[in-house]
C-alpha cells in the first residue's frame, strides 16, 4: 500500500462515491485492485481516493467486466493491448460528472 503525494489543484473522491457514480459497490472496486486490473492512490492516512482519470478507468473496467462479460484475465490482457480504449490515454473522462467532492 504505496502512499501518493497527491496534487492540491485536483478533485479527489471517496470509494463510496466513486462507486454510486459507476453504478458498482465499493468492494467490487477493492476486488478489482486486488485482482490487479487498477491501482488506487492513497491519502496520506491510507484511504482511497480517485480523480476524474481514475474513474474513467473503472469505467471502462466495469465496461468490459458486466456489459462485455469479460473475466479478469481476459480484461487484463485487453488492458495490456489496448492502453487507448482503457480510460488510460488523455483527458477524455475530464466530462465526468461526480457530484461529490472529498
Amino acid at each position: 500500500m504505496s502512499k501518493t503525494s497527491l496534487n492540491q489543484d485536483e478533485l479527489y473522491f471517496k470509494i463510496a462515491d466513486v462507486a454510486h457514480q459507476i453504478g458498482i459497490v465499493p468492494a467490487t472496486i477493492r476486488n478489482w485492485e486486488k485482482q490487479g486490473l487498477f491501482q488506487a492512490k492513497r491519502s496520506e492516512k491510507g484511504y482511497r481516493v480517485y480523480d476524474l482519470d481514475d474513474i474513467e478507468q473503472l469505467r471502462s473496467i466495469k465496461q468490459l467486466s458486466k456489459d462485455k462479460s469479460m473475466g479478469i484475465n481476459a480484461i487484463r490482457m485487453f488492458r495490456r493491448r489496448n492502453p487507448e480504449e482503457t480510460g488510460r490515454a488523455g483527458a477524455g473522462g475530464r466530462e465526468a460528472v461526480v457530484s461529490k467532492r472529498l
